[in-house]
């Protein structure tokens, strides 16, 4: 009777045994398989950053572009400013205050001020 007894507990402890192992290879499992999850959404940020990047370096691109050809074309206006000065517009020329208001334009347009009077004065 012992030895069914001692069979009986070699054989239940054998069959826990096996569970846990049974248990812990699962786990093993689970882990890796979560490991596996984490390293793809690790990669999809990776990626999901370097477009993003690639896109601002782009939209700065742009900006910068655009900067740059406002800047000519205000410098255009000042340098046909400057030449109707040069060529002889004096207050009493009618080309005067076609000038002063380009000149009022640009100065708004510099500091980023497109109201009427900004620079605390009515126009006339």
């Amino acid at each position: 009777m012992t030895n069914d007894h001692t069979d009986e507990q070699t054989a239940a402890a054998s069959a826990a045994m096996n569970r846990v192992l049974e248990a812990e290879q699962a786990a093993e499992e689970a882990v890796a398989e979560c490991e596996r999850q984490a390293q793809a959404l690790l990669q999809a940020g990776y990626t999901r950053a370097l477009r993003i990047a690639a896109r601002t370096d782009e939209r700065i691109s742009s900006l910068r572009m655009r900067s740059i050809d406002r800047v000519t074309r205000q410098i255009e206006v000042m340098e046909r400013a400057e030449r109707a000065v040069q060529q002889g517009a004096s207050p009493e020329h009618p080309q005067a205050a076609r000038l002063d208001s380009i000149v009022e334009e640009l100065v708004a347009e510099l500091s980023g001020d497109d109201s009427p009077g900004s620079d605390g004065q009515a126009n006339p």
